[in-house]
């Protein structure tokens, strides 16, 4: 239900706020409003906080299968798919670098002058050498290169040297008249040099980046899992400063409260903290099974009553990304900036990265080019329900027998713990659910409650970078 997952990251943003102005407070930092939206998820569940492994120090599975998500922006809340990293594949190995026709046209002419420099260079020494009449430019460039400068040089230390003839210290008397024409050859090579290297330099990041994300290694910054190498996402937020968080007295809290009047046809009228919201299922909203039945919604009666209390504790942050592609040591992967002008070069005759093919991706938020930044989770919160019914002793006897209850609160289920603190006064029943797991500070199958996230769409036209 919206409304209430809309409220849900509204209150978080409001306490994180108020956490980190304290924090401002007794620092130099400033501390703006905290803006969490409300989520979608595809089943993924609570967030398994504990990332890294205590027994192996490996990259937690659970976890990594949350921060990978890729989402989309439905107008009202965000909405998580499948990996990110597998539209980004598809979007990366579409690209190529490419040179503009009019840059072809232009190297194309650089190599041609180069052509005729280097005519006008053998020509020149075996005019200058008439006994080395078949000698060749590697031949001509190693001699310059070994017997002209002191030390020995190299062709490209002549490409890059500012004085020439400093270089080449040890240029007989002979050679002279060969250095003009040299230095119109390596003057050639140059201005084709940037050109030449051009689509080579920059497909060979494509191929490395695509390999960080599709063959994750250790060599090209894989990061291992407890099951495999997978593309590196980094997690900004310290273990110990979630753990902190989640269990500290101080940390932000809040509670929401909401009103369920039952209707025909398992419908229901809702009242969010005083709110009237619009009428809905109302499994949408609360559903509760008991022993693996869901019978709690046929226990009720039209007109029947549930008022439903939920107190949110440890309200923390946890920020996370992709990995950027490092060009310097080809390693890594997200290598947005590729991506970004290809998109920018669509349709447009310039030297550039292009796609060919154009991929079938809706860059903008509304598509699935999209993914997390942060989570604001917190503990799985205490349940207070009041229900008031005709069947409240039925009801009563129902949770009292359960082994197993599993409360499902706007599609996030949570396993409670059996059995139920219950009070009864006559057709008013109080029904205390915590849940079963237990703040467990060492174990990767921790999870907390997700109460809202933040997202990135970093080609997004006319629209911010972060939802």
């Amino acid at each position: 239900m919206e409304q209430i997952a809309k409220k849900l990251a509204a209150k978080a943003s409001a306490a994180l706020s108020k956490k980190q102005q304290k924090v401002a407070r007794t620092s130099t930092e400033s501390a703006g409003f905290v803006q969490f939206m409300p989520y979608q998820d595809n089943g993924l569940g609570g967030f398994p906080y504990y990332y890294s492994n205590p027994s192996t120090l490996l990259f937690n599975d659970k976890t990594y299968q949350w921060i990978c998500s890729s989402c989309s922006f439905n107008g009202t809340s965000i909405e998580l798919h499948a990996p990110f990293t597998n539209i980004f594949i598809e979007a990366l190995s579409s690209i190529s670098f490419q040179l503009s026709a009019a840059d072809q046209s232009l190297f194309a002419q650089y190599n041609a002058d180069i052509s005729t420099k280097q005519m006008n260079l053998i020509s020149c020494w075996r005019q200058t050498y008439p006994s080395q009449n078949n000698i060749q430019i590697d031949a001509i460039i190693e001699t310059i290169a070994n017997s002209w400068a002191q030390p020995s040089t190299t062709l490209h230390q002549m490409l890059t040297a500012q004085d020439l003839h400093s270089l080449l210290n040890q240029t007989p008397a002979s050679g002279q008249a060969i250095l003009l024409p040299l230095s119109a050859y390596l003057s050639a090579i140059n201005r084709s040099v940037s050109l030449k290297n051009a689509s080579p330099m920059h497909n060979g990041y494509l191929a490395k980046a695509l390999a960080g994300v599709q063959t994750p290694t250790f060599d090209n910054g894989g990061m291992q899992t407890t099951s495999t190498f997978r593309p590196k996402f980094a997690v900004a937020t310290a273990l110990s400063d979630i753990l902190t968080s989640l269990n500290s007295p101080n940390a932000g809290s809040f509670s929401i409260n909401v009103t369920l009047e039952c209707l025909a046809n398992n419908q229901c009228k809702a009242v969010i903290d005083g709110e009237l919201s619009e009428q809905t299922n109302l499994v949408n909203v609360l559903d509760i099974t008991l022993d693996g039945e869901a019978c709690f919604s046929q226990l009720l009666d039209v007109n029947d009553t549930i008022n439903a209390t939920m107190a949110f504790t440890g309200v923390s942050i946890v920020e996370f990304s992709p990995q950027a592609f490092d060009k310097s040591e080809g390693k890594y992967w997200y290598w947005n900036v590729a991506i970004a002008q290809a998109i920018a070069n669509k349709n447009k005759d310039v030297t550039g990265f292009q796609f060919s093919p154009m991929p079938n991706i809706d860059f903008s938020a509304n598509g699935k080019y999209g993914f997390l930044t942060s989570v604001a989770i917190s503990k799985h919160p205490g349940v207070r329900l009041q229900i008031t019914s005709s069947k409240a002793l039925q009801i009563k006897k129902a949770f009292e027998q359960a082994q197993k209850i599993a409360l499902t609160f706007i599609g996030r289920q949570m396993l409670m713990s059996s059995p139920a603190d219950i009070n009864i006064i006559d057709d008013k029943l109080t029904i205390s659910l915590t849940q079963t797991q237990t703040f467990m500070p060492d174990s990767v199958d921790s999870t907390a409650f997700v109460l809202g996230v933040k997202a990135c769409f970093p080609n997004a036209p006319a629209s911010p970078d972060e939802i």
